[in-house]
């Protein structure tokens, strides 16, 4: 009686090895690479070769793989994607930074109505701005220290001050198309109208 061995390799083919030949026989699905053999020396050789043989495609196979890089085209949408995020974080940037500035233009403003009251005393205000209608207090440097604070902020700005009244207004930095104005009746103003040079009550 002729013992014949069987074996099944990875790629589910049964293989027959008779009297040292080894041929494929059928498709067999769902084997391992086992030996399905009686008494045969032989056979155990031949598997350990197409375990050497299969295992080396599979490593080559891998190693490729990972030494593979990204295609032009990958890098192209990673930098474009990058691109849009950037302007995105930067527009919301300026515009926060802008809205800051115009906050710190509103609270000097309302400092200057604190410190007006400060240099008047109940008395007159005429030279509370020099000449009646610049940007600059020659007579008060805490009024002069508040109108430097708000020109490192916007260089648009008006002043006027009379015996028994002032205003002052500066443009928005977030808006240009805007100004706060505050003046000695205590109101506190934002609006599309300029105040002239001289006037002493915000429009």
């Amino acid at each position: 009686m002729v013992m014949r061995p069987w074996l099944a390799d990875s790629s589910q083919r049964l293989w027959s090895c008779d009297h040292g030949s080894l041929t494929v026989v059928s498709g067999y699905p769902h084997l391992p690479l086992v030996a399905l053999y009686r008494g045969s020396g032989i056979l155990i050789g031949i598997q350990r070769l197409l375990m050497v043989l299969f295992n080396s495609n599979l490593n080559f196979s891998m190693k490729k793989y990972s030494q593979k890089g990204f295609t032009l085209i990958e890098l192209l949408v990673v930098i474009a994607i990058i691109g849009i995020l950037s302007s995105i974080v930067l527009a919301s940037l300026s515009t926060a930074r802008n809205k800051g500035k115009d906050a710190a233009i509103q609270a000097q403003l309302a400092s200057l109505r604190s410190q007006a009251e400060v240099y008047a005393n109940g008395g007159s205000y005429a030279a509370l701005f020099t000449g009646g209608n610049t940007w600059a207090s020659a007579s008060d440097a805490g009024v002069q220290s508040i109108l430097t604070g708000i020109d490192k902020s916007t260089t648009v700005h008006t002043a006027g001050s009379i015996i028994g009244a002032w205003a002052a207004q500066a443009q928005l930095v977030s808006d240009i198309t805007k100004y706060t104005c505050v003046d000695s009746t205590g109101a506190s103003k934002t609006g599309i109208t300029p105040l002239l040079a001289g006037a002493t009550v915000c429009p």
